[in-house]
């Protein structure tokens, strides 16, 4: 082990003289550039710095690698596998980055593709359209005033037929808008019902914590009855409304495909004579399209609403039982606090009861009936 570390040293230090004997090889090469007046003089001697500077700092490292490298040799074995153990796992960590790191230029790579694979479709789409229109553009050309009027009356009775089925779509629009407004106000009722349920029960805590008598029990035991009640008309409730949110979900789905095949006709009848009109029946098409968007994206407020409900219905299920529980417990330390006050009554009533338990050494032997007849009294 002495002689490794003793190899580091005459490592190190024959590089100093090569440095020197470069350095005079330099200097007689720069003062022979200056004696000749070559031009690029101080570029070249600023180069050789940088190298000189350079190949000092990696011999630098060399020396501060190889001082380690004599340490971790002159260790012991179990810090030598604890390096050996710290090297593994940071390799390990390196591969997993260099994994991840060819994973995510595969992936990157993969979207790339994808990406100029739909712009070349896009493209292609774009030429398709454009020679559609030319050719839309030839055909209005070559049309004569005979096929003009027959294409006319052809289009103005599919304008009436459009209109008639616009009408019909309207008439769907308000029905959503009526149901909206039944669905807000039944929501604002379940709300209403909640918060008035969360008072009860809030009510019913604090009835409970101040004394707890038998009538309390018993209008508590009421308001459990009442909020189970509750509680099962709000699921009643909350069924039909799923049913109605899936009834009206298919007559939206109904009018979707419907407003799609009012603009594939539109969009195929194209008349030359009248574009207003057909501008006009997309625009509406476009709004009955809009609204409809809008009533699904209300719809699906509903939907998280009903779960919300769904969410405070547990919760108040929750208080309820813990409610029980607790009226349970106080209910068992009462009757056990009566008890024990109906043994001391007893017990002062009947003396001989009390020797006859100092002799017995603590066992208890009361009359089951006396006691169970005082009971049902204090209860």
């Amino acid at each position: 082990m002495d002689k490794k570390r003793a190899v580091a040293p005459s490592m190190t230090q024959p590089r100093e003289p090569k440095v020197a004997k470069r350095e005079t090889a330099d200097d007689r090469g720069a003062s022979a550039a200056t004696s000749a007046g070559h031009p690029a003089y101080c570029h070249s001697e600023s180069c050789r710095g940088l190298k000189l500077s350079e190949m000092l700092h990696k011999h630098q490292q060399c020396v501060e690698e190889i001082d380690k490298l004599n340490e971790i040799i002159h260790l012991s074995n179990d810090e030598k596998l604890k390096e050996i153990l710290r090297l593994r796992e940071e390799l390990k960590s390196m591969k997993s980055l260099m994994y991840d790191s060819v994973k995510e230029k595969e992936s990157t790579l993969i979207e790339g593709k994808t990406l100029k694979e739909q712009l070349l479709k896009t493209s292609q789409i774009a030429k398709d359209m454009a020679q559609k229109l030319e050719k839309l553009e030839k055909l209005k050309q070559k049309t004569t005033t005979s096929a003009v009027e027959k294409e006319k009356k052809q289009t103005e009775e599919e304008i009436q037929v459009l209109n008639k089925k616009l009408h019909t779509v309207m008439g769907g629009n308000m029905h959503w808008q009526v149901y909206n407004t039944q669905r807000d106000h039944y929501v604002n009722t379940l709300m209403q019902q909640l918060d008035h349920l969360k008072l009860e029960v809030s009510e019913s805590h604090e009835k409970h914590a101040g004394s707890c008598d038998e009538e309390m029990l018993e209008d508590a035991e009421r308001t459990i009855a009442s909020v189970k009640a509750k509680i099962d008309e709000i699921h009643r409730e909350k069924e039909v409304l799923k049913d109605e949110l899936m009834h009206f979900k298919e007559l939206c789905d109904v009018k979707d495909r419907h407003i799609k095949e009012l603009e594939t006709q539109v969009e195929r009848q194209s008349p030359p004579s009248s574009p207003t009109t057909a501008g006009l029946l997309r625009t509406k098409i476009q709004i009955c399209t809009e609204d409809f968007e809008a009533e699904r994206k209300d719809r699906e407020r509903a939907q998280a609403r009903i779960r919300d409900l769904e969410e405070e219905i547990e919760l108040l299920k929750r208080q309820l039982s813990m409610f029980q529980q607790t009226a349970m417990s106080q209910m068992k330390s009462r009757r056990e606090a009566a008890l024990a006050r109906y043994r001391r009554e007893y017990e002062a009533q009947h003396p001989e009861y009390r020797e006859q338990n100092r002799c017995l050494e603590g066992n208890t032997v009361v009359d089951r009936n006396d006691l169970e007849g005082g009971f049902d009294e204090i209860d």
